[in-house]
């Protein structure tokens, strides 16, 4: 349990996201961390996952989407350092989707509506060409799963780009919720490759 604390310790910490290797560390953790989501929490009292869920959940859940903000609103100048925010921004993400498919987990994921949208805001506004490829699509968690967010999300004045491709995924996850489609997979992270 200490290993854990100490985990999330960093995280907590985390004040230069773009300083050094902070993104390659940050990611990492939150690999680690969606290990501990998708880990059985079925069987022993004591298991791994069953303490991180319980203990450290809620923290790691509102430490993730504060990282998530701030990494995207970033604006990086070096290809090299684009792949590095990119990649902790679907780190987390992955994380956030596993946490979205536990109940334990899912109640710290709820009234984050202002974060969820600024962080699509903030994707439409600041991700590169790069980035925008392959979009950080966080209207498939939790977040994304009630009408009211997504509404939010197109309907306000602080929303992405009213024909940008972030407003288009809003719609399409919105009617992905009409037609009873609320959950997606996560990638599973297998050790060692």
């Amino acid at each position: 349990m200490s290993e854990i604390a100490h985990i999330t310790k960093i995280m907590s910490n985390c004040n230069n996201i773009g300083a050094g290797k902070t993104e390659h560390v940050l990611s990492t953790i939150y690999w680690i961390c969606t290990k501990f989501v998708c880990g059985d929490t079925d069987g022993d009292e004591g298991s791994s996952a069953r303490i991180f869920q319980q203990k450290f959940g809620e923290k790691t859940v509102n430490e993730a989407v504060n990282i998530l903000q701030r990494n995207l609103i970033r604006v990086v100048e070096v290809d090299e350092e684009d792949i590095e925010k990119y990649t902790l921004s679907l780190s987390i993400l992955n994380f956030l989707k596993a946490s979205s498919d536990k109940p334990m987990m899912r109640r710290y994921l709820r009234g984050k509506n202002t974060l969820f949208r600024k962080i699509l805001t903030n994707e439409d506004n600041y991700s590169s060409k790069l980035v925008k490829s392959i979009p950080i699509d966080i209207e498939t968690t939790m977040f994304g799963r009630e009408m009211q967010p997504l509404i939010e999300c197109i309907s306000e004045s602080d929303s992405p780009e009213a024909y940008g491709d972030v407003s288009l995924r809003v719609i399409m996850r919105m009617a992905d919720i009409l037609m009873y489609r609320h959950s997606y997979k996560t990638f599973d992270i297998e050790g060692g490759n």
